[in-house]
């Protein structure tokens, strides 16, 4: 723990530590804002005695430390956008079940990481972290250390606005660039920071490796002021940070595996074209952010941005401090689930959309067309998030909603009519429990064909007949490998709803 601690910024405004025991009982040692400063918390911590005890009650700890750690007045800063992580460390086989755990933090919003040894049982671990890559098991716990490198690193580059239209509103700029960092642990080995501001060309106010210090990044953008000019040219702009400012000479460290931030806020439209130079600085492995206030066109942000989730707009630059908490839950996350985070973004704004639809009708009889082709293999956990979280908003009974899922690729194959379960609950196991088979071909004319005969039907629980509307939801990777002019005509004719929604790898 030491060791990890002294590679941490501890503060009151940066990283805060809390510590608990736990055996058949919980023991708090110190909340999360019982000491200002590192050599307290390791003074503490050296003067430990161990609680002792002959059972690991795992899950009446979780809820303790959930209660009682994580709340604002024991320091927690959640409200604030402050990241809450938790490091279970145990050498020792857990008495409760450990399966549910994992999903009670997640919904808590608690990034879990979990460092076993000794008898252990290590796939059981895995289930309790975030994700089975912060899962980690030794026999001395030598690599604890290692769990705090993969938190901290990012590069995070701001791309703003700089032309003369927001001088008046410049300091609403600077606010939000603030809001941004200021969760962050800043420094040379951490998390490193770039502003460039922008109008008809780009002009940086500093790099990735100007600054070393937290105090140093925000001495600079206070002193900043707009660096002038008539129009934006954002495109040429977004080719500069990919070519200069996102490049090993000036402090980047994508070659080292670090993630890569971009940040890039326009109070009106682009002159020059931006879907070029964004899409290349994804495929470089760069996230960015759109933010759009007042004139800034909103697909254009859209288009700048990652996925659609991470592109925000504004009216007023009033409006900008909303955004910041959003962009730190990703700016903050490990790398592997900046990437679950991504796939997840990217099927939640589908399936937003399709909600919008589905709430105009009471009663839904609804059948997933799924691609299960090899090239969603990487993405399925995000379809099937995509799936979970339509599911979760319906009113699902026997006599109300229900739903069927097909996958299909070379041919379609089904995981449960709209007859087989009679609960939220059982569609939710049933649909995490979904795996994923692949195939080369992505035949949707005959997937279609499928559902229209052997499950918009009475015997698999088809309500058509009664006039209950039936909705086809397709989430395909590429076009069809057959023809769909057919199917998807005979699916109209039986008045059946299909909604297509494009899953992008």
């Amino acid at each position: 723990m030491i060791n990890t601690i002294n590679q941490l910024e501890i503060r009151p405004d940066r990283v805060q530590i809390g510590l608990l025991q736990f055996a058949e009982q919980p023991r708090i040692e110190f909340y999360l804002n019982s000491f200002r400063n590192r050599q307290a918390v390791v003074n503490k911590i050296s003067q430990m005695r161990l609680l002792g005890g002959s059972v690991l009650n795992v899950g009446a700890a979780v809820t303790y430390a959930l209660e009682n750690m994580f709340q604002a007045s024991t320091g927690s800063r959640k409200s604030e956008g402050a990241h809450q992580v938790l490091v279970i460390v145990t050498g020792a086989p857990g008495e409760e079940q450990l399966s549910t755990l994992g999903d009670t933090l997640a919904l808590a919003k608690i990034l879990t990481f979990t460092v076993t040894s000794g008898q252990a049982n290590a796939d059981a671990w895995q289930r309790v972290a975030f994700t089975e890559e912060l899962a980690y098991h030794s026999e001395d716990f030598s690599k604890l250390p290692e769990v705090a490198d993969t938190i901290i690193d990012q590069d995070v580059a701001f791309l703003i606005d700089g032309t003369d239209s927001v001088r008046a509103d410049f300091s609403y700029i600077r606010d939000f660039i603030i809001s941004v960092i200021e969760p962050l642990d800043i420094g040379i080995d951490k998390v490193r920071i770039s502003v460039v501001q922008h109008s008809e060309r780009p002009a940086p106010n500093f790099y990735l490796n100007t600054y070393k210090t937290k105090e140093e990044v925000l001495r600079a953008i206070n002193e900043m002021t707009p660096a002038g000019g008539r129009s934006l040219n954002t495109g040429s702009a977004l080719k500069f940070m990919k070519d200069t400012i996102l490049s090993e000479p000036y402090g980047s460290r994508s070659s080292l595996n670090v993630p890569q931030f971009l940040i890039v806020l326009a109070a009106d439209r682009s002159v020059d074209n931006v879907k070029q130079p964004a899409s290349d600085l994804k495929k470089e492995g760069v996230v960015p952010f759109g933010v759009g206030v007042k004139n800034a066109d909103p697909e254009q942000i859209k288009t700048i941005s990652q996925n659609p989730s991470l592109a925000f707009t504004v009216k007023e630059f009033s409006e900008l401090s909303n955004i910041p908490n959003s962009i730190n839950y990703y700016v903050a996350l490990p790398q592997k689930e900046l990437d679950k985070a991504i796939e997840q973004g990217k099927t939640s704004y589908a399936s937003e959309s399709i909600l919008t639809l589905l709430s105009k009708t009471l009663t839904r009889y609804i059948v997933f067309l799924l691609d299960d082709s090899d090239n969603t293999k990487d993405g399925f956990s995000a379809i099937k998030h995509f799936v979970k979280n339509i599911v979760e908003t319906l009113y699902v009974d026997e006599n109300h909603d229900r739903v069927s899922v097909v996958q299909f690729a070379d041919g379609p194959r089904v995981n449960f009519y709209l007859s087989t379960h009679k609960t939220k609950g059982d569609y939710i196991k049933a649909i995490d429990g979904m795996k994923h088979k692949g195939g080369r071909r992505v035949n949707i004319g005959a997937a279609l064909q499928f559902v229209r005969h052997r499950v918009f039907t009475s015997s698999t629980g088809s309500r058509r007949l009664e006039g209950v509307p039936q909705i086809l939801i397709l989430l395909s990777s590429k076009p069809s490998s057959d023809n769909v002019r057919g199917p998807a005509s005979s699916l109209k004719e039986h008045e059946i709803v299909s909604v297509a929604s494009k899953y992008c790898r």
